[in-house]
C-alpha cells in the first residue's frame, strides 16, 4: 500500500513542475513552429491557473462507525395513533328495522309457486283418504264408487273402460270411463281428487302399449259385456298383475340355479 501511494505522489509532483524552455532559438526566417518532441510536454494555460487537488486513498467505511449517532434521540413511545383505513358509518351503525322482516318460506313465484302449493294439497288429500288410488292406465277396467250425497251417505258404483286421462300431475287430474248404464253407453268424467270419489279399484288390467287417449272407443257400439273387457294389444301378452309370477315348470326343474335335464327315473318309463 505504501509503495502505491509513493508512486502516486511522484506522478502528481512531476505534473505540477513547469516545463523548461527549449535551448534552440528559432530563426526569424522560419514562421512555422516545430512540432514538440515526444519527451517535451505542451503547457496548458487553463490547468496552470486552477489549484491542483490530490486524490488520497479513502478506506471503506466500517459499518460499526456510527456517523449518524444522536445522543439526544428520543425513542418511540408506542402510543402514537396508527394509520388505518377510513371507517364507514354503516360498519359502526348498521341499518335495522323493527320488527324484523322474516324471509319468505320459498323463493318460487307465480306459476311455480302455485304448483308447489298444489303438490302440498294433493299430498294432504292422499293422506286423509281411507283408500289409495291404484296406478291404472288407459285400457284398464276399473270400479269407481262415488257419493250421490255426502250428507246422506248414499253412493253408486260404476264399472267401465278407462279411455282418457288428463293432467296426470296436477290437482285437476281427471279420467274418463266408458260404461253401460241402464242399457245405454255413456262416458263419465271423474275428478280424482274430488271429495265425491269414495273408492277406485282395478277390475281387470289391460296392456301397457295403449295411447294416453283412446277417443275411438265411445264411437264403437259396444255391448255391456264388452265394456267390462280390457283392451289388450300385442302377441303373447302377459297381464300386468302376473308379471312377477314364475311358472311352476321352471321352478320344479331348477335347483341351486341349475336346470336338471334327463333326470327321469327308469321305473317310471317302464310302467
Amino acid at each position: 500500500m505504501l509503495q502505491t501511494q509513493a508512486r502516486f505522489y511522484t506522478q502528481e509532483a512531476a505534473k505540477t513542475q513547469p516545463s523548461q524552455p527549449s535551448t534552440q532559438a528559432q530563426s526569424p526566417k522560419t514562421k512555422k513552429s516545430r512540432a514538440p518532441s515526444q519527451n517535451q510536454e505542451v503547457p496548458k494555460a487553463a490547468e496552470s491557473n486552477q489549484p491542483k487537488t490530490v486524490q488520497l486513498f479513502e478506506r471503506r467505511r466500517n459499518p460499526f462507525h456510527k456517523l449518524g449517532y444522536n445522543e439526544n434521540h428520543i425513542p418511540h413511545q408506542g402510543n402514537y395513533e396508527q394509520v388505518k383505513k377510513q371507517k364507514l358509518d354503516q360498519w359502526v351503525n348498521p341499518p335495522y328495522n323493527w320488527p324484523p322482516v322474516m324471509p319468505r318460506p320459498t323463493m318460487h313465484k307465480g306459476k311455480t309457486l302455485m304448483l308447489e302449493l298444489e303438490k302440498e294439497y294433493m299430498e294432504s288429500i292422499k293422506k286423509s283418504r281411507p283408500f289409495k288410488v291404484p296406478a291404472f292406465r288407459t285400457g284398464d277396467v276399473i270400479d269407481v264408487t262415488m257419493f250421490k250425497s255426502l250428507s246422506e251417505g248414499k253412493f253408486h258404483k260404476y264399472r267401465g273402460i278407462v279411455y282418457s286421462q288428463k293432467n296426470p300431475h296436477s290437482l285437476d287430474k281427471s279420467f274418463r270411463v266408458f260404461l253401460n248404464e241402464d242399457e245405454t253407453n255413456m262416458g263419465l268424467q271423474v275428478k280424482e281428487f274430488s271429495p265425491l270419489v269414495a273408492k277406485v279399484e282395478v277390475f281387470k288390467f289391460g296392456s301397457n302399449q295403449n295411447r294416453k287417449k283412446l277417443n275411438h272407443i265411445p264411437k264403437l257400439d259396444l255391448s255391456k259385456s264388452k265394456t267390462m273387457e280390457p283392451i289388450i294389444k300385442g302377441r303373447d301378452y302377459k297381464s300386468r298383475d302376473r308379471r312377477g309370477d314364475q311358472s311352476k315348470g321352471d321352478s320344479a326343474d331348477k335347483e341351486k340355479g341349475k336346470i336338471k335335464r334327463n333326470t327321469t327315473k327308469l321305473e317310471q318309463s317302464y310302467e
